[in-house]
């Protein structure tokens, strides 16, 4: 015998059955991100199996190593991936210590001017970065004259990076409740420990995340990097895989090399990944 309000159930009718709503999914959404990721995974994928052509033809035809062996056996690829990675670790080494200290700043002082100093830093993320690199290449070349070698390359991928790590870190804090500084304040501790013990633990997350994506700017740059290095000692990646632009088609190295550039990254993002859920599975042991 149903003793439910037959009034109460007719407006859970008119609402919608959960059941009902969850068997008419939002296939549109659905059908959105997977032509996405259709989209976006093929260039890789089609790069990947040029990498292993055995003729270099188009379309690929055969199978072998030789373009890796190609790629990686010249002096210059490997100077290039040394840069590359040398830059992506120094930035990531600069920018997060500044964007965090940056995004606690624009978090907990209150005012006028650090607002208008938040929305300064965070507009970098608009510039476009063949401007940013040509005033840098102005400042570097004729004001400071410090010469435009690894130095300026730094300077570069640490300035073009702040404004994201500071965003990620910013988004994180903002997400995380007052009270939880104020107990701490409450129980005794000074503004150091309180960001030492309560807010750097809770900004795990967002740090290694911000690390990934520094590394990953730094890394896959290129507007930068061509226009702050002029000895052929500071080539990147990227910048070998620009210069072999005037062929009519890339060959095989020129796609194993693409593709070993996308391992680096995919490998920098895989260890943020795997830190935050050893994380993850530490915070949930001890809870």
């Amino acid at each position: 015998m149903n003793l439910a309000d037959p009034g109460r159930a007719g407006e859970d009718r008119r609402r919608g059955d959960p059941r009902r709503m969850s068997a008419n999914r939002p296939r549109v959404l659905a059908a959105v991100t997977w032509g996405y990721l259709t989209w976006s995974f093929l260039p890789v994928a089609y790069a990947l199996r040029a990498s292993l052509s055995a003729t270099g033809d188009t379309p690929p035809t055969g199978f072998s190593l030789d373009p890796y062996r190609f790629a990686l056996q010249g002096g210059e690829t490997q100077s290039a991936l040394l840069q590359s990675v040398k830059l992506g670790l120094i930035t990531v080494a600069i920018t997060v210590p500044i964007g965090t200290s940056l995004a606690l700043a624009f978090r907990h002082l209150p005012g006028r001017v650090w607002r208008w100093l938040q929305a300064a830093v965070l507009m970098g993320i608009a510039m476009p970065p063949i401007v940013f690199a040509m005033i840098l290449l102005y400042l570097f070349a004729f004001v400071f004259r410090i010469g435009l070698t690894t130095q300026a390359q730094v300077v570069g991928h640490g300035s073009l990076a702040i404004p994201f790590v500071t965003l990620v870190i910013l988004i994180r804090l903002i997400s995380l409740e007052r009270h939880l500084e104020e107990q701490a304040q409450d129980l005794g501790a000074p503004p150091s420990e309180v960001v030492r013990r309560v807010l750097l633990p809770m900004l795990g997350p967002a740090i290694a995340v911000a690390s990934a994506v520094a590394f990953t700017i730094s890394f896959n740059d290129i507007v930068i990097s061509r226009a702050l290095c002029f000895p052929n000692e500071c080539h990147t990646i990227p910048m070998l895989l620009y210069g072999g632009r005037s062929q009519d088609e890339p060959s095989p190295p020129a796609f194993a090399l693409a593709v070993l550039s996308v391992a680096v990254t995919t490998a920098v993002l895989a260890v943020s990944v795997f830190a935050l859920a050893r994380r993850r599975a530490r915070a949930g042991a001890v809870a």
